[in-house]
């Protein structure tokens, strides 16, 4: 947002921004359970930002969640598309194996363990070219966030390959 004159951008905590992106479906229902899910977690971040404790810088968190999202949402609308068709049994498969991800993503939000989103946090760190701490409060926040996003994600995918 830009403010004042000159055209310099100044962005304070109290400046009103806005993200906006594809979620690449065309179905209301999925876009709006997606959107909701995107807006509670980006709410958190950014709830998180106010406190100005953030050793991650915020612009950074925004952007590694919202990659995160991104990334995995393509990833499986590309897998989905260029898949075979497979038969039942397949597709009770990878039911289960949803179901069994957010068991394990439930229980690492339990426990407090950062360890399920370490993998991707790096990879999507990796893929913006960044480098950042693992050994502060801000990636507890972080990776903990990102796990509900994974845990969101998976609960999607689950709902999208039963035609939901």
């Amino acid at each position: 947002m830009a403010i004042g004159g000159g055209g310099s951008d100044i962005w304070t905590p109290s400046s009103k921004s806005l993200l906006c992106f594809s979620l690449r479906t065309n179905l209301p229902f999925n876009a709006k359970m997606l959107a909701r899910r995107l807006t509670e977690m980006s709410d958190l971040v950014f709830a998180a930002n106010a406190e100005m404790t953030m050793a991650i810088a915020p612009e950074t968190q925004v952007q590694m969640l919202e990659s995160l999202a991104r990334f995995e949402i393509e990833a499986f609308d590309h897998a989905r598309a260029i898949a075979a068709p497979r038969s039942a049994e397949m597709g009770a498969v990878d039911l289960q194996r949803e179901d069994v991800l957010q068991s394990t993503l439930r229980q690492a939000l339990y426990l407090g363990d950062p360890e399920v989103a370490r993998a991707p946090l790096r990879h999507v760190a990796s893929q913006l070219g960044l480098s950042i701490t693992e050994d502060c409060k801000d990636w507890s926040r972080l990776a903990y966030e990102a796990t509900k996003v994974l845990l969101d994600i998976s609960k999607e995918r689950h709902k999208r390959q039963q035609g939901l």
